[in-house]
């Protein structure tokens, strides 16, 4: 317990470790008064297998352009080899170490991210930007600039473990630091659920300024539902953070989510499909098949893919 409390203080700083106990305290007194309060609120199911059915059969109604997507076994352990992540990313849960690794190969696939580390020793490398957004707790962007990928992450707020680290930038995504067309690739693992209000939207707005002409950004978990919803944890729900018109539902288990958005077809196409094309964005979604054959757990289904057109 001794060697498990320096290993905190040592990766995340006396100051960020004091927070994270105190947090953690806090939510273990007021856990009990929240589930109390909240004991008649719907709790949040993920769709099932039937459910993400009919909301592939929505997509296809609807007109979206809907692929199958089928990851090789032996591809992506390629990746986990080529790019290893440190032992400490979700050390205590291999299956979810899994999921998040996979994300990361999507992203790295979709962003080819692959080209970019065959041509990192060139005279050109430097001229490659791809930016992970919202990932200032992972260490992805330093795995890729040590294999010589140009790399930015941005957040928010960055994690002590990674401050000190110049490819670490706080920045707010809508509305970032970055030029003009001056952005190859970007990716959200596992985040574009909780921009809340209208900075989903915004996102969008900023990816077109950033995005050099053939760029694209790729949103992996999209995560959907057959209705317009999203949870919220305990201490979050019902406060006014869930879209207007969703359904709130609420989350037990763990802290600190305001909202978690899940689109249905209809919202999807109306907050951030529409919204792509009429700025030449051209928007492709895809369905991951055979998700048993890359691990235990997987739940990522739906990858969104955004591409400025070459001619803006």
């Amino acid at each position: 317990m001794v060697l498990s409390l320096l290993e905190k203080v040592a990766r995340y700083g006396i100051r960020a470790s004091a927070g994270k106990g105190y947090n953690k305290v806090k939510g273990l007194v007021l856990e009990p008064y929240y589930r109390h309060k909240h004991r008649r609120a719907p709790s949040y199911s993920n769709p099932s297998d039937g459910e993400l059915k009919q909301i592939e059969e929505g997509l296809h109604s609807h007109g979206n352009t809907l692929k199958t997507l089928t990851i090789s076994r032996e591809d992506f352990q390629e990746f986990k080899d080529r790019l290893p992540f440190p032992s400490y990313y979700f050390s205590h849960d291999a299956v979810l170490r899994n999921e998040k690794l996979l994300e990361h190969f999507i992203a790295y696939e979709m962003c080819n991210l692959q080209d970019a580390v065959s041509a990192s020793a060139s005279a050109n490398a430097k001229d490659f930007l791809y930016l992970d957004v919202a990932g200032s707790g992972s260490p992805w962007v330093q795995v890729l600039n040590e294999n010589g990928i140009n790399a930015v992450s941005i957040d928010l707020q960055l994690s002590p473990s990674f401050r000190h680290l110049e490819f670490y930038r706080e920045m707010d995504a809508t509305k970032t630091d970055f030029d003009a067309a001056s952005v190859d690739g970007i990716s959200l693992q596992c985040a574009y659920e909780m921009f809340i209000g209208d900075n989903d939207r915004l996102l969008v707005d900023e990816c077109v300024r950033i995005l050099k002409p053939g760029g694209s950004v790729i949103i992996v978990p999209l995560y959907m539902h057959t209705h317009y919803c999203g949870y919220s944890t305990l201490e979050y729900y019902g406060k006014g953070f869930a879209d207007p018109g969703a359904t709130e539902y609420i989350r037990l288990g763990f802290p600190g989510v305001p909202f978690s958005r899940k689109y249905d077809v209809e919202k999807l196409n109306e907050r951030v499909i529409s919204r792509a094309e009429q700025q030449g964005m051209a928007c492709e979604i895809y369905a991951l098949q055979d998700k048993d054959s890359l691990g235990e757990g997987v739940y990522c289904h739906f990858v969104l893919k955004m591409t400025k057109a070459l001619d803006t």
